[in-house]
Order: structure tokens, then C-alpha cells, then sequence
């Protein structure tokens, strides 16, 4: 409510803004529209706190399960050993499951934070490419707007990349977790001096936890995309590629209606009195 009375107010003080920054008013609307949703209303900033609290706790579980699995067990008895190893592949298998159930409750919040980030974010960068008109004829007001969407797009993009690094995080500590079971197995398999049923099964259980921590993708929000940097590194270039088409298009906007000008009622119109 706050970003949309700043907004208002915004507009109401700067009249001659509307019409000369906006070809339109649908892209008043929508820049209006866009740059509210960019300030974490209450719907948005829980969904990012949910989902940002729950991926860290995921990724603090594998760290500790990571320490936990590094620590010698070669000094201890044979029981000791079984029922240490045995603790600790529970809670790696409870963790696996509830990184799957996480995945599976926060796909819908991850798809409309980071789709409502891209949207800001496409409709932040249609407006900033705007501004070559701040060259063309200065004013307080074009400076003003211009630099509200650059915040606005900063703000966006910054949100979205630290869902990301989360996500990243958690595939780091999972891929760590599953290099330290592979050096545990072999630990586990110099202390026990004799093959029982219960040594196997401890090894079976340490062989489905390795394979399932080795998911490279964690969380994939309904399946969409993989929450990783390699997806924030191809977002920020289709950004990237987006912005200079668009910036292209523009200026070729801006270059033809000043010849148009000068053809009518400018320099050209002179020379023809003169003569």
C-alpha cells in the first residue's frame, strides 16, 4: 500500500510525466502494476520467507548430517558402530524425504515469487529503456521515475537470486553429504570384522542414501526449472538479450519522429523559404 500511495502521489505531483513518459495508458497501468508488485506485498513476502526459511533449514540438516558422518568410528565397538550408523542413515533418509516433500509444497510459491519477479523485472526494463528521453529534453521528474525503475528492477532481480543461492546451497550440502557416505562405507567397512545380516543392511540403507543425495536438482518448482545458479545465470541472459532488443527498438523510435521533424517544420522548411 505503501509503494502504490508513492506511486499516486508520484504521478498526481509530475501531470506532465504521464503524458510524455507513457505512449499510453496501458503501459501506465502496467508500469503501475508491475512496480507494486516489486515491494513484497504481504501475500509475496510470505511466500519468500517460507520458502527461504525452509530450503536454509534443509541445507543446515545435510551440513550437520555431513559433520556427523566425517567423525572416525574406528575406535568404537561393533554394536556401537552398527547403531551409530544405523542413526545416522535415518536422519539422512528423513532429510531426503522432507527436502522431496518441501519441493513438492513449495513449487507453487516458487513458481509465483520468481514469476512475479520476471514480470517486474521484463516490465521494469521496458520502462528504463525509455530513457534516452531524459537526454533529449532533461527534467526533474523523467530523472525521478527513471531511477524508481531502476530500484524497482534491482529490488526485483535481488529477490529472485536469493531463492536461488538457497537452492544452490541445499544442492551443495546434498552433493557434499553424498562424497562423505562414499568415504564413510569404507570406514564403516574396516571396523566390522564380521559380515552380518545387520552390517548389510547398514551398508544397503548407506548405498540408497548416497544414491538418492545424488540429485543435482533438489527443488524444481513443479517440475519448471531447476533452483540453481545455472537457472539464474540463463535468466539474467535472456534479460540481458531482451534489454537490447528492446533498446534497439527504441532508439530507432526516438531517431525517426526527430527526421520526420526536421522535415516538416525544421531546418528543411527554412532552406525552402530562403530560396
Amino acid at each position: 500500500m505503501l509503494a502504490a500511495g508513492l506511486v499516486a502521489t508520484l504521478f498526481v505531483y509530475y501531470g506532465t510525466l504521464i503524458e510524455y513518459f507513457f505512449d499510453s495508458w496501458v503501459q501506465l497501468a502496467m508500469f503501475c502494476v508491475s512496480f507494486v508488485m516489486v515491494w513484497l506485498p504481504p501475500v509475496q513476502m510470505g511466500f519468500h520467507g517460507v520458502a527461504y526459511c525452509v530450503i536454509t533449514l534443509m541445507a543446515e540438516q545435510f551440513g550437520k548430517l555431513s559433520t556427523e558422518l566425517k567423525t572416525s568410528p574406528e575406535s568404537k565397538e561393533e554394536e556401537e558402530v552398527l547403531a551409530e550408523g544405523e542413526g545416522k542413515v535415518e536422519r539422512g533418509l528423513t532429510a531426503v524425504e522432507a527436502t522431496k516433500m518441501a519441493d513438492e509444497a513449495l513449487g507453487g510459491m516458487l513458481l509465483t515469487e520468481i514469476g512475479t519477479c520476471f514480470f517486474a523485472e521484463t516490465m521494469q526494463i521496458f520502462f528504463l529503456s525509455s530513457g534516452y528521453r531524459i537526454l533529449s529534453n532533461y527534467n526533474d521528474s523523467h530523472v525521478l521515475i527513471f531511477a524508481c525503475n531502476l530500484f524497482a528492477l534491482v529490488l526485483a532481480y535481488m529477490r529472485k537470486c536469493n531463492l536461488y543461492w538457497r537452492g544452490q546451497r541445499l544442492a551443495d550440502q546434498m552433493r557434499e553429504c553424498k562424497d562423505t557416505i562414499q568415504e564413510y562405507r569404507i570406514r564403516i567397512k574396516k571396523c566390522l570384522a564380521q559380515d552380518t545380516s545387520r552390517a548389510q543392511c547398514l551398508r544397503y540403507k548407506l548405498g540408497v542414501l548416497e544414491e538418492e543425495l545424488g540429485r543435482s536438482e533438489p527443488i524444481r518448482p513443479r517440475g519448471v526449472f531447476a533452483l540453481n545458479l545455472e537457472t539464474m545465470v540463463g535468466g539474467l541472459g535472456l534479460l540481458l538479450t531482451y534489454s537490447l532488443v528492446l533498446i534497439q527498438f527504441k532508439m530507432s523510435e526516438f531517431s525517426q519522429p526527430s527526421t520526420t521533424m526536421l522535415e516538416e517544420g525544421g531546418l528543411f522548411a527554412n532552406a525552402s523559404d530562403s530560396t
